[in-house]
């Protein structure tokens, strides 16, 4: 209700700057709760609101935190902590604005590979010493890549999932980014035009001649979210770019993340192909990236009522990305295990998680 109202009236002048300053003032709100913890080195935004383009009602405050290299296990959870009782303040309560919090260590960002990371995003460094970040666009190719990850993981037709509002804002920016002029304000309309925009980019990297199945199933969901045989992700292939009218009816089936995704012939080629081949250098590429830059936030963002930032979810994310690892064909030693998944009404304690960080510190990445 506070949001439809929110983006009903946010181009209303009055309104408009009531929103803007509110932003702001959560913003503000969340460096002064940091900045005087002994792990934090940097505050960035990130995404839209670095870039000035965001739209109060839709946007999300994405943010980032560098932290010390010595940052022990306990500042960490200290952190964690004082981030959980930030959003579960009185305001932030009835309006989640707060989105994805990343936590980088400082060597993190010092690493080559932080370059080609970071420039996926956009970012503005709002508290703190300057990160060596970059906000020029990818290469054509990884852009194409990254997009398509993008399209996998937010994009549906399925008001079940995501609010209308929501995926018709998401696609108009996908749009603009693929180099579409207009989109239909109808979603399903909306989507087939991104199928097959998708098809004609992803035309490059497979062969017109290889087979391709109707339907397949993956243990990988996108390059930017981890995998394993929980995670899975399925993809159908539609005629002429059309989804099925009933598609907007989907339902999320036992055992899948998220509703189907309806691809191209030769979106369903590429999927069936990367997704496969472990020796894919640009996908294992930007999953090692990913992995790298987000684990640490898993601390910070599934967090529930009465578990805090030890919740299962929390758990459960850390341990699908340690999975992506195991399997990433960049990684020089894999020698390293994966813990099983906890009961759904175990109950964690500090020690399972100071486990599993001991575990993803201890991973050494290539140099490049």
């Amino acid at each position: 209700m506070l949001k439809t109202f929110v983006q009903s009236t946010h181009r209303i002048p009055l309104f408009s700057h009531s929103y803007r300053s509110f932003y702001a003032a959560v913003l503000n709100r969340f460096v002064s709760t940091t900045r005087g913890l002994p792990a934090v080195k940097s505050v960035m935004l990130k995404g839209s609101y670095a870039r000035r383009e965001h739209v109060p009602g839709i946007s999300d405050i994405d943010l980032a935190i560098v932290i010390h290299d010595a940052t022990t296990y306990s500042e960490l959870c200290e952190l964690a902590q004082a981030i959980v009782r930030f959003k579960r303040g009185l305001v932030l309560t009835h309006c989640p604005i707060v989105g994805e919090i990343e936590v980088f260590s400082h060597a993190d960002t010092m690493s080559p590979m932080f370059k080609s990371y970071s420039e996926r995003f956009s970012w503005r460094v709002v508290s703190g010493d300057p990160v060596p970040f970059s906000n020029s666009p990818p290469d054509t190719p990884e852009q194409i890549w990254s997009n398509f990850g993008k399209f996998v993981f937010f994009h549906t037709v399925s008001p079940n999932f995501v609010p209308l509002h929501s995926q018709r804002h998401r696609a108009a920016g996908l749009a603009r980014t693929l180099g579409i002029c207009e989109v239909p304000s109808d979603n399903l309309a909306a989507y087939s035009v991104l199928i097959q925009r998708f098809d004609d980019l992803l035309a490059r990297f497979v062969s017109s001649e290889s087979s391709y199945p109707l339907r397949f199933e993956t243990d990988h969901i996108g390059p930017f979210t981890g995998c394993g045989n929980n995670f899975r992700k399925e993809y159908i292939l539609v005629e002429n770019f059309e989804p099925p009218a009933n598609a907007v009816e989907a339902e999320r089936k036992p055992g899948l993340c998220f509703p189907p995704t309806y691809v191209g012939p030769n979106a369903m080629r590429f999927v069936t192909g990367p997704f496969e081949d472990r020796q894919n250098q640009m996908w294992a590429k930007i999953n090692l990236e990913t992995v790298r830059y987000q684990w640490r936030g898993s601390f910070v963002n599934n967090v529930s009522a009465n578990e805090g930032f030890l919740a299962r979810s929390t758990f459960v994310d850390l341990v699908r990305l340690l999975c992506t690892l195991k399997m990433n064909p960049l990684v020089p030693t894999d020698e390293f295990s994966v813990p099983d998944l906890p009961p759904k009404d175990a109950v964690l304690q500090r020690e399972d998680f100071q486990s599993i960080y001991e575990t993803f510190e201890s991973i050494q990445y290539p140099s490049t």
